[in-house]
């Protein structure tokens, strides 16, 4: 069975796979040959065009350049496809203000596809575990359970505005990873607030 005989999702499904392994090989000029020239990036206000996801490619090489991601799982459905890579990298570049360090970060990166009739991507959503990232970083406590269940609901785009580059997983998640974190926070103090309140009446009209 030829490429062209195979049903839609299948081939839509081998060409996320096959663009992973291009980039995952740095042969950046073939990945992006699963692109469509009209693609638009769909995590960030951006413009159709492919040169923004090239910009986006080669900013994460920037800030880290053995960055490799490896298909998890994947699922494909009419002109969709779903992936979850793990991703890993070893911080050897200067991230949000944090020194190179050496260390290899690991964390769970998924990315949603439309393609079209071609068999192209034309759309593009990318989500990265953010918290996990700046734990291993620094950037929060790794034993802060706070920030272990905030993680739970801070899933949010990795993806770099056109043009950006070192610091691209956590440039644009980490206000929001630290505003749920924060959230989390501010509801238990009031918790906490509207406990010694209900207790503080109580105290009073049994004084009274």
């Amino acid at each position: 069975m030829n490429a062209d005989s195979r049903p839609h999702s299948a081939r839509n499904k081998a060409n996320y796979i096959a663009a992973k392994a291009a980039y995952n090989a740095r042969e950046l000029e073939q990945c992006l040959t699963f692109y469509a020239r009209e693609h638009q990036i769909m995590s960030r206000p951006v413009p159709p065009g492919r040169e923004h996801i090239r910009a986006f490619l080669e900013g994460t090489l920037a800030g880290w350049p053995d960055l490799r991601l490896e298909v998890a799982q994947v699922v494909a459905e009419d002109d969709w496809v779903m992936g979850r890579c793990v991703a890993t990298a070893t911080h050897t570049t200067a991230v949000m203000g944090v020194p190179p360090t050496g260390k290899k970060v690991v964390t769970a990166f998924w990315d949603l596809h439309r393609f079209d009739e071609r068999g192209l991507i034309v759309q593009t959503w990318n989500l990265m575990d953010s918290l996990a990232l700046m734990q291993q970083l620094g950037l929060l406590p790794s034993g802060d359970a706070g920030a272990a269940n905030a993680a739970e609901h801070s899933r949010h785009c990795a993806v770099a505005h056109p043009g950006a580059g070192r610091g691209w997983l956590t440039l644009g998640f980490v206000v929001l990873g630290l505003a749920a974190l924060l959230r989390r926070r501010l509801r238990a103090q009031l918790v906490a607030g509207l406990h010694e309140s209900s207790n503080t009446a109580t105290n009073e009209l049994q004084d009274s």
